[in-house]
């Protein structure tokens, strides 16, 4: 989970959840939290880490896990990918050009 930070109108949440109860797998949702995100200050942090923790509640109300990693995305996703042996990932849209290139890597 990255620019859609919600449990309710998230498109690609409800997929994913659809596809794991399709599957019968666990749904859990990563998201990783860059401390060197490009510009980005404490008031910043603060206001995510605290919407974070609202969402944390609203996803377990669903049976769904939040994991939250620190690090670069791209890394963490492939650490987590292969630690929790991941069948099937789903991301959100996010038009940003930082976020496009670490999609990419």
């Amino acid at each position: 989970m990255s620019r859609d930070q919600r449990a309710d109108d998230n498109w690609a949440l409800l997929y994913a959840r659809e596809l794991s109860l399709h599957q019968h797998q666990p749904l859990v949702v990563l998201f990783t939290l860059d401390l060197h995100y490009p510009e980005a200050n404490i008031r910043h942090y603060n206001f995510m880490l605290h919407g974070l923790m609202l969402l944390e509640q609203q996803l377990i109300a669903k049976d769904i896990t939040l994991l939250i990693v620190v690090g670069k995305p791209e890394e963490q996703l492939i650490k987590i990918i292969n630690d929790l042996r991941v069948g099937c990932l789903v991301t959100d849209f996010d038009p940003l050009r930082v976020k496009k290139n670490g999609r990419s890597q």
